[in-house]
């Protein structure tokens, strides 16, 4: 998981946005645990302006791991995003 979470990351910077999700969605087949793999998944989302599933996905990552700040922030930034102010 921690690999295909990592390659997914790689992906990412490269702006290769299909193949980056793939590979995140690869680590969470692995281990639907692994927190840090949805918080990129969902950050990776946003990137593409996928702001509802996006949203859902950092709720989950977010779930595994209360404490990322930054993660916190884009799902504001998606609820914001999609007209939910007060969920922003």
């Amino acid at each position: 998981a921690r690999a295909w979470n990592n390659l997914g990351a790689e992906l990412d910077t490269l702006n290769r946005f299909p193949e980056a999700h793939a590979a995140f969605r690869r680590a969470l087949e692995a281990d639907p645990g692994y927190g840090l793999a949805w918080l990129n998944l969902g950050a990776s989302l946003v990137n593409t302006r996928a702001f509802e599933e996006a949203a859902l996905t950092l709720e989950r990552g977010l779930q595994l791991l209360g404490d990322q700040a930054i993660a916190w922030a884009r799902l504001a930034f998606c609820e914001q995003s999609l007209g939910r102010l007060p969920a922003a």
